[in-house]
């Protein structure tokens, strides 16, 4: 597979997903990519598709969710070496702790990661509906992102412990200012 390339074709990409759900073992390898795969914004540290599953065994639950492939980019040289896969590695730690918490807002679910012998390289999770907040910069918006940060700041940190420290603790190090 041809991962460390800016670029791979949409047909390595189809073989990719359905033998990555081959190997997690998923409703006995019968899944295939419905339709196109498509691009989303690229991140710092992946690559990013979205894409829908269909196949003879796949529960309808299964089939009526879009998917996200995050593919490691090592595009540029500071995007190589070890940060990349323990920053995915770290997303999915926080997509299980996530889950267990009673976070009041929608979150992907971990599938599971996408290997090539036994290299990570990539990871499949649930889409989560939405869109981007960059064309909507008003105080309506404003005021709900505060409120999905306030209840990130509520959740119990110590499930979060493969988080850095500074990332971790931030909500106990922001204290209220009173007027004096």
């Amino acid at each position: 597979m041809p991962r460390r390339f800016h670029r791979i074709s949409f047909d390595a990409l189809h073989r990719l997903i359905e033998t990555a759900f081959r190997d997690f073992g998923c409703f006995g390898g019968g899944v295939s990519v419905d339709g196109k795969i498509n691009r989303l914004g690229q991140g710092l540290w992946h690559d990013n598709y979205w894409f829908w599953i269909t196949g003879k065994n796949v529960p309808a639950e299964w089939t009526e969710r879009a998917y996200v492939l995050r593919l490691l980019a090592q595009t540029y040289e500071w995007q190589k070496g070890p940060e990349p896969l323990q920053r995915l590695l770290r997303e999915s730690q926080t997509l299980f702790a996530l889950r267990e918490t009673e976070f009041c807002y929608p979150t992907p679910e971990f599938i599971g990661f996408v290997r090539d012998d036994s290299e990570t390289f990539g990871m499949i999770e649930t889409a989560v509906p939405g869109v981007s907040l960059e064309s909507f910069k008003d105080e309506t918006t404003l005021r709900d992102v505060g409120r999905a940060a306030a209840a990130i700041h509520r959740l119990d940190h110590q499930r979060f412990g493969h988080l850095p420290n500074a990332v971790r603790n931030c909500h106990s190090t922001i204290e209220p200012q009173l007027p004096s």
